[in-house]
């Protein structure tokens, strides 16, 4: 199975292949948006030997997007009232670290993968403004997502290319600012490739604040070690190509571990991506978004 297929498994009809068409889910244009690669081509489904004709930088799909709302609604309902109004706190070194991640100047391979707040924006002021808006899902056993809409244009979402007024924050239980972004948190795995030439050069996996905990900060750093240098929310980690044989098969071991299904099938869905890396000889970049 390709790695287009495994990912967009439990996606909508509605956003399957749409390569053909040079459109995007629900009818919308081709997306467009500004950055040093030029358009981003959003592709609902193909496999990793159709990227390479294509220029600029490309995403395909969401995993598991159905299951894992699912939870996170269920989880929403079951933490709401304790969580509600709860205080966001944002030192200077985490709001550094999302202006850093998404902010109007974001430049680099993963700015480029990023959605990104506009330029002019009181990033500060928005986070603390997303206090009282609305309760915060918890994840896992520790960071909580707030997701509300802010009234306005506040950025670009990176997977349309379009602006929008929704904004992310996502927190630990103690009220420590995480990340924040515009759109809403991914529910699952992205895979892009970039290369100035156009030219697929190597996969990223954009591992969503909503299954971070339950997938990676379970996994034992002794037995799987490559797994494990993805437990840190706040950092970015490479594979190297020679490394990636290594890293399907602790993939292939931590799944039997994870007790949620549709995790289960995320941890399924990262394995293909390694082996169709592995064929193609490419390595891999691992962004906490």
């Amino acid at each position: 199975m390709s790695i287009a297929a495994a990912i967009t498994l439990d996606a909508p009809k509605s956003a399957v292949n749409t390569m053909g068409t040079g459109g995007i889910p629900n009818g919308n244009p081709p997306a467009r948006h500004a950055n040093a690669l030029g358009q981003i081509l959003y592709v609902a489904m193909a496999p990793i030997s159709t990227l390479q004709a294509a220029k600029g930088v490309v995403t395909v799909g969401r995993a598991v997007a159905g299951g894992a709302a699912a939870v996170m609604a269920k989880r929403a309902a079951g933490v709401a009232p304790k969580l509600l109004g709860q205080p966001i706190i944002a030192a200077e070194k985490d709001l550094a670290r999302v202006i850093n991640k998404h902010g109007p100047s974001t430049s680099g391979k993963g700015g480029l993968l990023k959605s990104r707040f506009n330029a002019g924006e009181d990033i500060e002021a928005l986070i603390n403004g997303g206090t009282h808006q609305q309760a915060r899902a918890q994840v896992g056993s520790r960071n909580l997502v707030h997701t509300f809409d802010v009234g306005r244009n506040i950025g670009t979402d990176v997977t349309t290319g379009f602006g929008t007024s929704i904004m992310t924050i996502v927190t630990q239980p103690s009220g420590r600012l995480v990340t924040a972004f515009p759109w809403r948190p991914y529910m699952g795995l992205d895979f892009a490739q970039v290369d100035e030439s156009g030219q697929v050069s190597g996969a990223t996996v954009r591992i969503g604040a909503d299954i971070h905990n339950s997938l990676i900060q379970a996994a034992s750093a002794s037995r799987f070690p490559l797994v494990y240098r993805m437990h840190d929310y706040y950092s970015d980690v490479t594979y190297r190509r020679e490394e990636l044989p290594a890293l399907a098969r602790e993939l292939e071991e931590y799944g039997p571990s994870v007790s949620e299904p549709s995790h289960l099938q995320t941890i399924g869905s990262m394995r293909t991506l390694v082996l169709d890396c592995i064929e193609k000889g490419l390595s891999i970049e691992a962004i906490a978004d």
